[in-house]
């Protein structure tokens, strides 16, 4: 079965859409971001995950990483799973994650919210081309005025308001014809969950 990944800047609109998507007996999708590609695979772009030094070294950090400790999976299954396909790369790590996750919720079909991963469209398409892609989108007047008052928001109006017209220019520019791709508006769901 095919993922499903949810992303934009409206964090509680994947939490929302993780939720409603999660509460189908065959699909899970941690509440807990990976930040895999946005965070792991541009942090360690210049390893090789195929060579065993740069695997260990990389597997190492990752699955000691706060990232992974939130999905309560573990990290030796895991690492099982990656050994057994004869492959280091960083698609078969990742999938080896979310499978382990999706096996330990007893559902045959995972799904991944990191918001960061909308900058990685083409790399999530060539992994898995039947996928699916959920954008949501919000209002960025709502979006901004909720992370300036979280703790780790460390961003300006500005930057956060650059963000968001950076992701809708990225959907629009690349992604919106392609029926993979699904723009799903926040106040929309929440207004009306069944139509949207």
């Amino acid at each position: 079965m095919s993922p499903i990944f949810i992303f934009g800047m409206a964090r509680s609109g994947t939490t929302l859409m993780n939720t409603l998507l999660s509460a189908h007996p065959n699909i899970t999708i941690p509440c807990a971001e990976t930040k895999f590609l946005s965070n792991w695979m541009k942090k360690n772009a210049s390893q090789h995950s195929n060579y065993p030094e740069d695997f260990g070294c990389f597997w190492d950090q990752y699955s000691k990483s706060k990232n992974f400790s939130y999905l309560g999976i573990d990290a030796d299954a895991v690492l099982f799973r990656i050994l057994a396909t004869g492959n280091h790369d960083y698609k078969t790590i990742f999938d080896s994650v979310l499978s382990e996750y999706a096996a330990k919720m007893k559902k045959p079909r995972w799904g991944e919210k990191s918001p960061g991963h909308y900058r990685y469209v083409n790399v999530l398409l060539e992994w898995y081309p039947q996928a699916r892609i959920i954008w949501m989108l919000r209002d960025p007047r709502d979006i901004i005025a909720s992370l300036i008052n979280k703790y780790w928001a460390k961003g300006s109006v500005l930057h956060y308001a650059q963000r968001w017209h950076t992701s809708l220019r990225n959907y629009e520019q690349k992604w919106a014809g392609d029926e993979r791709v699904k723009l799903v508006r926040y106040e929309m769901l929440v207004n009306n969950p069944e139509s949207e």
